[in-house]
């Protein structure tokens, strides 16, 4: 989609723009846009957002006009689909609560409709926002629970994942958590051999995406080889997964300031700083905040001023007082 059509479609409320003449829902026209929508913004196209929960509540509004039950479960899916995607997006800009929301939406409808795959997709967004509110148990829990839906191979690939998450909040189960991503790599293997479709929500469920969760987990407790892991991926990266590539190279700066590679942290900091402050994507922007305020007295101070520089965009935004202190 690009940029004109994009804002064509959130400007006149996305649904309505694909809505064929006398109002009949067309679900492959409404399911184009979704994904278009989800591109477009992973692509850092920031409108995108507006025009996505835009499109989630008019579905919602289809969903609940459903004349049948068949319509029902068509519609309530591709709703469900919207709103999980929304609760990862508030996630990876820190808005912890409207990701919550937008998951319990996606989980309620989806129960409605007895769409298993799709409970426990929103229940893993669930997990994931709670791990980063730093309760990696409940997350665990909660990653577990998704698990026990049998919704089949790939629904348990990303409970898995969730589950590593939750796990590796606490220092002492990073060993469960890796032995978790060892079970969502066999269960993606398992998928492939049974042919079963790959679901449309997300594009983590591959072998070779296992890299980034590997290399996620292994930053705080294992630097020396997370970059190894990371690199992998930052390498296959589709071009316009422009957002994603961003959360890497952030990740990669944390990883190398861990073993006081500190002049490479920087590049590679300014490098993910950059595309998440045009894509929103306040997370990661916390975390380079983070890493400077950890970097402290340890890094040279052109390096740690050349950070300060680069973060000041963000200097009153919540959160940003972690970094104000200066190696002056």
């Amino acid at each position: 989609m690009d940029r004109r059509t994009l804002l064509r479609a959130v400007a006149v409320g996305v649904g309505a723009a694909v809505m064929p003449p006398g109002g009949a829902f067309d679900v492959a026209a409404q399911a184009t846009m979704t994904a278009d929508l989800k591109a477009a913004y992973g692509a850092g196209q920031i409108e995108a957002l507006l025009g996505l929960e835009r499109h989630a509540f008019r579905l919602r509004e289809h969903y609940r006009a459903a004349r049948s039950p068949h319509d029902a479960e068509r519609i309530g899916h591709l709703f469900a689909d919207a709103a999980q995607h929304l609760a990862h997006v508030h996630y990876k800009g820190a808005g912890y609560v409207q990701g919550a929301w937008w998951a319990g939406e996606a989980q309620h409808v989806a129960q409605k409709t007895r769409d298993r795959e799709m409970v426990a997709v929103a229940i893993c967004r669930k997990s994931i926002i709670r791990a980063a509110e730093g309760n990696g148990d409940h997350a665990a829990r909660l990653a577990e629970t998704a698990r026990q839906f049998n919704a089949g191979p790939w629904a348990e690939a990303l409970a898995d994942i969730h589950r590593a998450y939750g796990y590796a909040s606490n220092p002492g189960q990073v060993g469960v958590a890796m032995r978790a991503l060892d079970d969502a790599e066999a269960a993606v293997g398992q998928g492939m051999a049974e042919g079963t479709p790959r679901p449309i929500q997300t594009v983590d469920l591959t072998v070779a995406w296992q890299d980034y969760h590997r290399g996620n987990i292994l930053v705080k407790v294992k630097p020396t080889d997370a970059d190894r892991y990371l690199s992998r991926i930052l390498t296959a990266l589709p071009e316009g997964m422009r957002l994603t590539r961003g959360s890497i190279q952030i990740r990669r700066a944390e990883a190398a300031a861990a073993v006081q590679e500190f002049e490479q942290a920087v590049t590679l900091a300014k490098d993910g700083l950059a595309i998440a402050t045009e894509g929103g994507t306040m997370r990661d922007v916390f975390r380079v905040m983070r890493l400077r305020n950890r970097m402290g007295r340890a890094a040279p101070v052109h390096l740690v001023r050349e950070l300060d520089d680069a973060l000041e965009p963000h200097r009153h935004v919540r959160g940003a007082v972690i970094w104000r202190f200066r190696n002056d």
